[in-house]
C-alpha cells in the first residue's frame, strides 16, 4: 500500500523496469493529480485531493503478452 500526501509531489523510491515496446495502462482513473506513464509505468504528479484507499490494476503489454499487478493507493492530509 502506498499513501500519498495531498499537495506533495509523488515519490517512487523503486525502479520500474521496462522493455522496448512495452506500454502501461491502469483500469481506472488515478487520484486527481497523479498520472501513470504509458511508456515507463511510473506514477507521478502531485495529488490534489484526499482519496480513500483503493485498488488499481496496472497492465504492462508488449502486444504479444501482458502482465498485471494490483497496487493500493490512498491520498491523505498528511496529518
Amino acid at each position: 500500500m502506498k499513501t500519498y500526501v495531498i499537495n506533495a509531489a509523488a515519490d517512487l523510491n523503486y525502479p520500474v523496469p521496462t522493455l522496448l515496446g512495452t506500454t502501461f495502462s491502469v483500469n481506472q482513473q488515478l487520484p486527481p493529480g497523479l498520472t501513470l506513464s504509458g511508456l515507463t509505468g511510473e506514477i507521478t504528479g502531485t495529488p490534489t485531493a484526499i482519496t480513500p484507499l483503493a485498488s488499481y490494476v496496472i497492465t504492462a503489454s508488449n502486444g504479444t503478452h501482458s502482465v498485471t499487478t494490483t497496487v493500493q493507493l490512498a491520498v491523505s492530509s498528511g496529518n
